[in-house]
Formats: structure tokens, C-alpha cells, sequence
């Protein structure tokens, strides 16, 4: 297993500013998805799967590998004007 570290913003920040979670070694963006998933209450559920996971630099695709010891940052969506 390996530790990451996911920073919260926007709906997801009632929940804390960061969560850290442990996930297998090699794991994906969807991987860390499915472990945070369990840690929300239902009504964030639905926001989960159209927000996006970052890292300092980019937003990763699904498939990407998360390094252990990284922190991502999760990106719902937004809107306005």
C-alpha cells in the first residue's frame, strides 16, 4: 500500500481540507476514485464522478499511476460568470 494525500476544495470542503488515503502500489486516478468514494456521504457521491484529480502540474486522465506519497487535488466542477 502506499499513502497519498487529496486536498479538498469547493462542495467537498465540509469534509476537511485534505484526506489522506492509502491505495495499492501502481494504483490509478481511478483507483484513488474508487478508495475516496468510500469516505463520502451520499449526496457527494454523484459529484465524484465529474470532478477531476489533479497533481501540481496537470490534470491526470484515468489511467494515469499515482507516485506514492503524491498529493492530488480533487477538482469539482464549476460555474458561473
Amino acid at each position: 500500500m502506499q499513502d497519498i494525500t487529496i486536498q479538498l476544495f469547493g462542495a467537498f470542503r465540509p469534509l476537511g481540507s485534505i484526506m489522506a488515503l492509502q491505495v495499492p502500489k501502481g494504483a490509478s486516478v481511478h483507483d484513488v476514485r474508487m478508495a475516496f468514494l468510500g469516505h463520502l456521504p451520499e449526496g457527494l457521491r454523484d459529484l465524484l464522478e465529474v470532478s477531476r484529480f489533479a497533481d501540481e502540474r496537470t490534470v491526470l486522465a484515468e489511467n494515469a499511476i499515482v507516485i506514492e506519497n503524491s498529493t492530488l487535488a480533487i477538482l469539482p466542477p464549476v460555474s458561473g460568470g
